[in-house]
């Protein structure tokens, strides 16, 4: 995404989303990729549902709606890096 996006003249690190600590989040440059190039549109139709599936098995629903809620700037609670602090461990993967 960074080397398309770069081809076409993005320069997602300035962009900041309704999160001002979205400040350089490839959801910015990967908006603006499928604006503007046919190529990462044909590509991410192809890997985007693999991803998604990994992702979603990854998180619970909560933990997604937590992620589009700061995304989206109404983010009640402070962000943090590790796990939620009324969480105890993360879901791992299914082998």
């Amino acid at each position: 995404m960074k080397l398309l996006g770069r081809l076409h003249g993005i320069n997602y690190l300035a962009t900041e989303g309704p999160n001002k600590e979205c400040k350089g989040c490839l959801r910015h440059l990967k908006n603006r990729l499928k604006e503007k190039s046919p190529a990462f549109v044909f590509l991410n139709n192809l890997v985007n549902p693999v991803f998604n599936r990994l992702r979603d098995s990854l998180l619970d629903q909560e933990e997604k709606h937590m992620a589009k809620t700061f995304a989206s700037g109404n983010c009640i609670l402070p962000f943090t890096a590790g796990p939620l602090p009324w969480r105890g461990v993360r879901k791992r993967a299914p082998r």
